[in-house]
């Protein structure tokens, strides 16, 4: 296995047509590493066989996308020096963020801000890049929270996120950056796992955004 490098930078931009094909890697990736042992097998492949054409999809729209929903991609970039060629760098996608309008998946959190999805690859769990990605793909939507200019999906209500009630390690993070559990339920699609709901009131969003 490669050794870990420390990262020079970890900045986040929008995903292009052309990060499709990684951004399926880096999403069954981080599937494997999270859910195997917690989700029976047949489970992890079949959703993970769907993700190379979810990413074709999403990638091929406008960014925030065209295909009605309004959800916006964001791709997390981890740059080193080389050490190949001096005075250059190598950069590698190490993570990627999905965030829309929630109310498309339930109609009772109208105006809420979706975090539909955030994946960090292990080797790089604890470098600040999820809140560089989060905070660059609110962006994307339009999120301003300067003092001038308040505006953005979520404004004056909050954000939602489902999470597995299994993934211990995601639950920490998003409780460490505000958010309390409001529902709990279970995924048929999933065998029956439990997935809590979870949401950031309008100070804890803006103070993760900020």
């Amino acid at each position: 296995m490669e050794p870990r490098r420390t990262p020079t930078r970890i900045y986040a931009r929008s995903a292009r047509p052309e990060d499709a094909a990684e951004l399926a890697t880096v999403h069954i990736a981080s599937w494997n590493e999270t859910f195997t042992g917690i989700f029976p097998a047949t489970v992890i492949a079949e959703t993970n066989a769907r993700r190379p054409e979810m990413y074709k999809r999403l990638c091929a729209a406008n960014n925030p996308s065209n295909n009605d929903t309004g959800n916006v991609v964001g791709v997390a970039v981890a740059e080193w020096d080389s050490d190949s060629t001096e005075g250059s760098t190598e950069s590698k996608l190490i993570g990627l963020c999905i965030m829309g309008p929630w109310e498309t998946r339930d109609p009772a959190f109208a105006g809420y801000l979706g975090l539909l999805a955030l994946y960090i690859l292990k080797d790089f769990h604890g470098c600040g890049a999820a809140k560089i990605l989060l905070r660059a793909t609110a962006g994307l939507l339009g999120w301003k929270t300067s003092s001038e200019v308040k505006m953005g999906l979520g404004r004056g209500v909050g954000m939602i996120c489902e999470c597995s009630a299994a993934n211990g390690r995601a639950f920490r993070f998003y409780e460490k950056t505000g958010a309390t559990e409001v529902s709990r339920s279970t995924s048929p699609r999933l065998a029956d796992a439990i997935l809590l709901t979870l949401k950031w009131d309008p100070t804890g969003l803006e103070e993760l955004l900020a």
